[in-house]
């Protein structure tokens, strides 16, 4: 958690990336900041426990989303 949150830091409130407020925006930098959570993590505890952190966000977006459905993460 810590990892994730220090990466908002970097990519989000930073100079990093400076993301305007276009539609997809969000969804980039919280991708990045999920990609350094992971790698963080398996650099501390290793490749079968980062996917093990993995699949865990999987179920957490499939039960999720279905009560919201299926949606584009962006609009053309």
């Amino acid at each position: 958690m810590a990892a994730h949150e220090l990466s908002h830091q970097w990519w989000g409130h930073n100079a990093q990336m400076s993301p305007d407020y276009r539609e997809g925006s969000g969804v980039l930098v919280e991708t990045l900041e999920q990609y350094t959570q992971l790698m963080l993590y398996k650099n501390e505890y290793g490749n079968e426990k980062m996917l093990e952190m993995v699949k865990l966000y999987q179920d957490m977006y499939d039960s999720e989303k279905a009560f919201s459905g299926e949606e584009p993460l962006f609009n053309f």
